[in-house]
């Protein structure tokens, strides 16, 4: 019993170091397509319609979260993703949509996002350049 659990515990240990890791333009291009998404995602916080209210700019905020804590995960395996100026921009955006007053209009709600949503773009940019993402340089 004592010798098939070691054999067990062997053959998962070596059937878990046999697994592909990514290589480097695996895991670049996985983060490149994770900064695509945090694009896409702020860039829809600057569409409103006449009908888009804050309620709506805290939900697209939802998904900027997402977005986010996806690139988050993927830079940890690029040496080259420095994201802290996009971390800062990033927390600026998310702290500037959670604290819009619920009577906002739309026209000061889109006047308070639209200058942090930019900078997060700034910030994305600068970081995929960094990175050689195609279409950043």
């Amino acid at each position: 019993m004592r010798l098939a659990l070691v054999a067990l515990f062997a053959a998962t240990f070596v059937l878990g170091a046999c697994q592909p890791t990514q290589t480097g333009v695996e895991a670049a291009s996985v983060f490149c397509g994770d900064l695509r998404a945090l694009n896409r995602s702020v860039a829809a916080l600057n569409v409103t319609s006449g009908a888009a209210t804050v309620g709506e700019f805290q939900q697209r905020m939802k998904a900027v979260e997402d977005t986010w804590a996806d690139l988050k995960e993927s830079a940890k395996v690029v040496p080259d993703a420095r994201v802290n100026d996009l971390e800062t921009a990033y927390n600026d955006l998310k702290q500037t949509v959670g604290s819009l007053p619920s009577d906002s209009s739309l026209a000061e709600a889109t006047q308070t996002v639209q200058p942090k949503a930019a900078a997060v773009g700034r910030a994305r940019q600068q970081l995929g350049s960094g990175v050689r993402c195609p279409g950043q340089q």
